[in-house]
C-alpha cells in the first residue's frame, strides 16, 4: 500500500512539472511574440530615421542654395525680391504722403 502511495507521489510531482513545463513554455511564446512586436517597432523606427535624414539632407541642400543666391545678389549689386518689395513699398508711402501734402 505504501509503494503505491510513493507511486502517486511521484506521479504528482510529474505532473507539477510538466504543467510548469507547459508556463514556461506559453511565457516563452509569449516573449517570442513580444520580441517580434519589437522588431517591427524597430523597423519602423529605421524607416522614419532614414525619411528625417533625407529630409535634413534636403534643408541643408536649400540652405545652400539660398546662401547661394544671396552671395550673387550681394556680387553683382541687384536688389534681392525683399529689396525690391520694400523700395515699392517706401515709393507708395512716399507718393502718398505728398498726395496727402
Amino acid at each position: 500500500g505504501g509503494g503505491g502511495g510513493g507511486g502517486s507521489g511521484g506521479d504528482g510531482a510529474a505532473a507539477a512539472a510538466a504543467s510548469r513545463a507547459d508556463a514556461l513554455r506559453a511565457e516563452a511564446d509569449a516573449l517570442s511574440a513580444l520580441c517580434t512586436s519589437l522588431q517591427a517597432v524597430h523597423a519602423v523606427l529605421n524607416s522614419v530615421r532614414a525619411d528625417l535624414d533625407t529630409v535634413c539632407a534636403e534643408l541643408h541642400a536649400l540652405a545652400d542654395v539660398n546662401d547661394n543666391w544671396a552671395h550673387f545678389f550681394a556680387a553683382a549689386h541687384v536688389p534681392t525680391p525683399l529689396d525690391v518689395a520694400a523700395h515699392a513699398a517706401a515709393t507708395r508711402t512716399a507718393a502718398v504722403s505728398t498726395a496727402g501734402a
